[in-house]
């Protein structure tokens, strides 16, 4: 999808936009599921965090598979956004707790954030894991 976006935005040049796009081109990844996945994972990548996967297939030992929103695997480090509906909708919300409570039993450290994490005292809370779990310098 994102190879599509790319040759569209390069096939209609000179019209109003165009240089803003193009010069976005490079921050897209496929698979994310919402904007706010895209947002934090942008954020992280302006505080200095290595990219993370984005919802990549994960293989679990019993041979089921979840799809986790930013991914460190060699870590096994993960950040799920949750997003308003996900406290909302109680079946979302047991999908959810299972898939941590899986992933926390192969080893995985599951990082759930809200929207609290696009504010300053958020987001530092959430560069401090990470500078833990990934093995970076704390963030200044």
């Amino acid at each position: 999808m994102t190879r599509d976006l790319e040759a569209e935005v390069l096939r209609v040049r000179g019209r109003r936009g165009t240089r803003t796009l193009r010069a976005a081109l490079p921050l897209l990844r496929d698979g994310a599921d919402s904007r706010a996945e895209t947002l934090l994972r942008l954020a992280l990548a302006d505080a200095g965090v290595p990219e993370p996967e984005v919802n990549p297939l994960l293989m679990l030992s019993d041979g089921s598979t979840v799809r986790p929103d930013l991914v460190w695997r060699e870590a096994h480090v993960c950040v799920q956004y949750e997003g308003d509906h996900h406290r909302t909708d109680p079946r979302q919300w047991r999908r959810d707790i299972e898939r941590d409570r899986r992933m926390q039993a192969e080893g995985w450290i599951v990082l759930r954030v809200t929207a609290s994490v696009f504010t300053r005292r958020g987001l530092d809370a959430l560069l401090r894991d990470l500078a833990a779990h990934l093995r970076l310098p704390l963030p200044a």
